[in-house]
């Protein structure tokens, strides 16, 4: 394997081409962990350079020569005797279980993409429906304050009107008696008409004010069943697409996708014990 060409990972990194010359020195001063995985393209996989005897030995067996172009360094097991990356040979391959996430591995971004904005949406309309019966419900509140406002307001008036007649002394008792009457008259007449106007309005405007708060909150309690598949289906989603990466990933991306992973989980398991 002297003509060969070489590879090794050292610190999570692919480093080569380079002679065997010239990995046997790094190996032999010590700037090459023995345990470190070496390959070259006339070997079935990566190697351990403690296992490879040619470097250990610094001897090396005829071989045909390597062709020209060196073939590039495998990067991930596909087809074929094509050999895993550095980093796949270290943690000893994927689990059996695992490896039809290796598949889902372009798609991984998007489907955790879909995934997050579907259930922030999700989340967006569930407090919209929990804030529709409220909101019709204050709306009726405020009618019927302003009503007994105005009511107060008619009846303060003219009790302040009949407080003037009866301390008017430029009137005599017959005028005095007449116009308290006609202030009694204007009291009981409106007395009935903001009576006729409340029974409209029960029966009109706040009655529809009330049940279209019923219906929001049958509503809001029917798109809420609806979501929530959603939103299981979308946190399925971006679960299958941060597995992927957590697992076919290194670095950032692998931690960055265990962290928002993490979230997700938490975000189902919570709500549920609460």
């Amino acid at each position: 394997m002297a003509d060969a060409q070489w590879y090794y990972a050292q610190d999570d990194q692919q480093h080569g081409p380079t002679s065997q010359a010239e990995l046997a020195a790094l190996l032999a001063s010590g700037k090459l962990d023995a345990d470190a995985l070496v390959w070259c393209d006339q070997m079935d996989d990566w190697t351990p350079a403690a296992d490879v005897a040619q470097l250990v030995d610094g001897s090396s067996t005829a071989a045909p020569p390597a062709p020209e172009p060196p073939p590039a360094p495998p990067q991930i097991a596909s087809v074929g005797r094509q050999p895993a990356s550095p980093a796949h040979a270290a943690s000893g391959g994927v689990s059996p279980l695992l490896a039809p996430l290796e598949f889902v591995v372009p798609l991984a971004q998007p489907l955790v993409l879909v995934g997050i904005c579907a259930m922030l949406i999700c989340r967006g309309c569930d407090q919209l429906d929990q804030r529709a019966p409220a909101r019709l419900q204050a709306k009726l509140q405020l009618e019927q304050s302003r009503f007994l406002d105005r009511k107060e307001a008619e009846l303060e008036r003219l009790q302040q009107r009949r407080t003037q007649i009866e301390q008017d002394e430029s009137l005599d008792e017959n005028a005095q008696l007449r116009a308290l009457g006609e202030v009694a008259n204007q009291a009981q007449e409106m007395e009935d008409s903001l009576a006729e106007q409340e029974s409209e309005l029960r029966s009109g405007r706040w009655l529809r004010l009330q049940q279209a708060g019923r219906d929001a909150q049958a509503q809001a309690a029917v798109s809420s069943w609806w979501r929530a598949w959603v939103r299981l289906l979308a946190a399925l989603a971006a679960s299958v697409g941060l597995l992927a990466l957590g697992f076919c990933r290194t670095g950032p991306q692998r931690w960055t996708a265990v962290v928002l992973l993490a979230i997700i989980v938490l975000g189902i398991v919570l709500p549920g014990l609460g």
